[in-house]
Formats: C-alpha cells, sequence, structure tokens
C-alpha cells in the first residue's frame, strides 16, 4: 500500500475516534484521552501532501469516506458503485499510484492484499 494512502487510512480512523470522543472522554474520566488523539492527528496532517489533504478534508466535510477498500467484486468501500475494470486493476496492481473513485472521489485501496490492514494501522 503507498504510504500517504496508508497515513489517509489512519488519519481517517483518529478523526473519526476523535469526534467519537465527545463528551464520552471526560465522563469516562480520561479528559487526555481527546487530546493525545488531537496530538496524533495533527502529526499525521503535517506528513500529508497538501494536494491530498485538501481532498480528504473535503471528502470528510461531505460526510464521506475519503479512504476505502475495494471489494473482491470490483465496487467502491464508499459509494459501493461497481468501478471500472481498469480502475480496479490500477488499484489492485499498481501500488504506488494513488488511485480514487470515479463516481464518489475518495481514494482506493486494494482491502485483499495481506498486510494492508497492519500496515495502515502502525
Amino acid at each position: 500500500m503507498n504510504k500517504t494512502l496508508a497515513m489517509m487510512l489512519r488519519l481517517q480512523e483518529l478523526t473519526r475516534l476523535h469526534q467519537g470522543f465527545g463528551g464520552r472522554a471526560l465522563r469516562a474520566g480520561r479528559p487526555g484521552a481527546a487530546v493525545g488523539v488531537e496530538k496524533r492527528i495533527l502529526r499525521l496532517r503535517g506528513r500529508i501532501p497538501e494536494l491530498y489533504l485538501s481532498r480528504f478534508d473535503r471528502l470528510l466535510k461531505r460526510r464521506r469516506i475519503a479512504v476505502a477498500a475495494v471489494s473482491e467484486s470490483g465496487t467502491c468501500g464508499s459509494c459501493h458503485l461497481q468501478l471500472p475494470v481498469g480502475d480496479v486493476w490500477m488499484v489492485r496492481e499498481a501500488s504506488e499510484m494513488l488511485a480514487s473513485c470515479p463516481h464518489c472521489g475518495c481514494f482506493l485501496y486494494d482491502g485483499h492484499k495481506k498486510g494492508h490492514e497492519s500496515k495502515a494501522a502502525a
């Protein structure tokens, strides 16, 4: 998986976690937990090129999934529409290239290759 894509996938996870904290962290007696997530988010945002980060932010602002897996059948994990065969091939074969869904614009990765999830979580 492309390094930038892995960072964006992790950023998406942390952003959802941060949004989910709301008042729960304070009620649970962990006021520093939200701050720790914020610091990790800022650190990741500083490592992602602005070109990709601006599109990532636009997608999240529209309540979309910014980084999604391509299913085994070749559909986008965000909008669930069938992708053109060439796009599916590009996602599966060209690991260093960033591909996006022609329908919803999210960044795509092949979720069926071993090691993607563990690399993204690192």
